[in-house]
């Protein structure tokens, strides 16, 4: 029984170290960021040990990808050395530069000089300032190796901010090309839509059967998840009557030759 009681006064001592190292417990639980802004949380680091430690300060998030760093009244800082009952404000600062999800679940990571390691959970709420969907009028399309076709997409602004610069680009197969038929679009306003076109040539050699290919709009902001298209790509008809012709040409006149001169 004395052993049980000595392991658990040591559990509660530890734990009780690890939670004192927060001794002002301020850090928001929830960020809100915008791609491309920075946003910036505050929190106090304090040791309540009973010696100085150096603490290092690391950031690290699951979903989306972030430029982040810490400081200390406008300066920054990666370790802070703390004297025993110290404490320093502190400020994480973020800036959201690839967005793939509107929400995120991230964590300070605070280590000790002598291993101690907190793990401070944060969410992220991703605020919707640039969105941005595509559709195509076409979801197949039956064309012809050599040949080439237009297809329209459908640009919709779902965000609260403006879009710049949007353009159609396609994911092509090789010696495939395209061409962007219309302007680029320089300005789309929340809740608006508009329409770009794009011309698709198909490579001559360019074998029968079903092609996939993705199309997608970018602007200054942020790009669009992909729309896909499906090309059944048929052979050049007028090749193939163009080859079988010549064939039958050769043939005839091999044959004729060998009738004049085949029994000498």
């Amino acid at each position: 029984m004395k052993k049980v009681a000595f392991i658990s006064i040591l559990l509660i001592a530890f734990m009780t170290s690890i939670i004192n190292v927060f001794a002002n417990d301020s850090i928001s639980q929830q960020i809100n960021v915008s791609l491309n802004q920075q946003a910036s949380t505050s929190f106090n680091l304090m040791n309540t040990d009973s010696k100085s430690h150096q603490y290092s300060l690391d950031f690290k998030s699951i979903n989306n990808q972030y430029e982040s760093y810490f400081d200390s009244n406008k300066q920054i800082v990666k370790q802070i050395d703390l004297n025993q009952n110290e404490s320093l404000n502190l400020n994480l600062n973020l800036t959201m530069i690839n967005q793939i999800q509107n929400y995120d679940h991230a964590k300070i990571i605070v280590t000790r000089d002598d291993g101690q390691v907190i793990e401070y959970p944060i969410t992220i709420n991703v605020q919707e300032d640039y969105v941005m969907s595509v559709s195509s009028n076409l979801s197949q399309i039956d064309a012809t190796s050599g040949s080439g076709f237009d297809v329209s997409i459908s640009i919709f602004n779902q965000g609260s901010q403006t879009l710049n610069n949007i353009q159609v680009v396609a994911d092509l197969p090789s010696k495939w090309t395209s061409t962007q038929t219309s302007n680029v679009l320089y300005s789309l306003s929340p809740n608006e839509s508009s329409i770009l076109s794009m011309h698709i040539n198909i490579d001559n050699a360019q074998s029968s059967g079903l092609v996939n290919i993705n199309l997608q709009a970018i602007s200054d902001q942020i790009s669009s998840e992909q729309t896909s298209l499906d090309v059944n790509v048929k052979t050049n008809l007028n090749l193939s009557v163009w080859m079988f012709g010549l064939l039958a040409v050769i043939s005839t006149f091999v044959l004729i030759q060998f009738r004049r001169f085949g029994r000498r």
